[in-house]
């Protein structure tokens, strides 16, 4: 499955020329109280954000329209804006956000599609994407610790059940040399066969105490 990505989360929004005056600007969020930003965009370039909040803030104290109705909305954009390309994963951008601003507290993002224009992100879809990464990775991790202990489980028994099936013929060889050493059985002829079944005693007890 191809992470998400920047464009996964742009959404369209027309915008406005750096000239655009303020009061079309004013005019236009009072029409449509969801929008939220509008991206201040020249010849396919973004520049900036206008932030519906901050930029109401501004216009409606005290003069605001005067002051500001007819001049450039140029002037009231905000220019510390984080603009990602559109194959940016969402991984990336949030650790650009938070680099950029220490978080990512209702502050969108502008997409670009190789260098123009292409739509805006907003900080919650991005921190819900990232809840998601972050749930699917646990899951993952969780299984792979399941599949580590079920191995180790397996390695254990298999251990277990082969220290069994060595254990049963090693005692049947030492207790045979035994016999043989202690010529329970008679004397070994020739005599230089007891230093065999020397070794072959030493060498079975070694084996039974590794396992």
């Amino acid at each position: 499955m191809t992470p998400p990505s920047a464009r996964d989360l742009a959404s369209h929004v027309t915008p406005v020329s750096p000239d655009t005056p303020c009061a079309e600007v004013f005019d236009r969020l009072l029409a449509d109280p969801e929008t939220r930003s509008i991206p201040v965009v020249r010849n396919g370039r973004p520049l900036g954000l206008i932030s519906r909040k901050n930029f109401l803030l501004t216009y409606v104290r005290m003069y605001g329209a005067e002051l500001y109705g007819r001049r450039p909305v140029a002037q009231l954009m905000e220019r510390d804006v984080l603009i990602v390309d559109a194959n940016t994963s969402c991984e990336e951008i949030n650790v650009r956000a938070r680099n950029a601003f220490g978080d990512m507290r209702m502050r969108p993002f502008v997409v670009t599609e190789n260098g123009v224009y292409a739509g805006i992100g907003n900080a919650e879809q991005l921190m819900m994407v990232m809840a998601d990464l972050a749930t699917a990775r646990a899951a993952e991790l969780e299984e792979q610790t399941r599949r580590a202990e079920a191995a180790s489980a397996s390695k254990t028994q298999f251990l277990a059940s082969m220290s069994h099936e060595l254990r049963t013929p090693l005692n049947a060889i030492i207790g045979f040399a035994d016999l043989m050493r202690l010529k329970t059985l008679g004397e070994m002829q020739p005599p230089r066969y007891g230093e065999y079944v020397e070794d072959i005693h030493k060498s079975g007890v070694h084996l039974l105490n590794m396992i």
